[in-house]
């Protein structure tokens, strides 16, 4: 499953609502939602487009514990988050 900013952008709205009742209680008004909207988006996209950017420098390093007895350290070469930017 790809990581979508569709998707993130709904986490991001989901939690500043969360966030806004914790805070201030009740429902974020309505005035501004699509502009919020649109910000959420915005750092959605430029958050995954940032991290497939950089997907091989995520992770460098993995230490596997097999059967708990004999640890082995291997070096990455690639890295995959399978996001879709598009």
């Amino acid at each position: 499953m790809s990581l979508k900013p569709a998707d993130l952008t709904d986490a991001i709205q989901a939690a500043f609502a969360q966030e806004w009742q914790v805070i201030k209680g009740g429902s974020p008004p309505n005035v501004g939602t699509e502009d919020r909207r649109l910000l959420f988006a915005a750092v959605a996209r430029g958050l995954l487009q940032y991290l497939e950017d950089h997907e091989d420098e995520l992770m460098t390093r993995i230490t596997f514990d097999d059967s708990g007895q004999d640890r082995e350290t291997h070096t990455v070469v690639s890295a995959s988050l399978d996001i879709d930017t598009d």
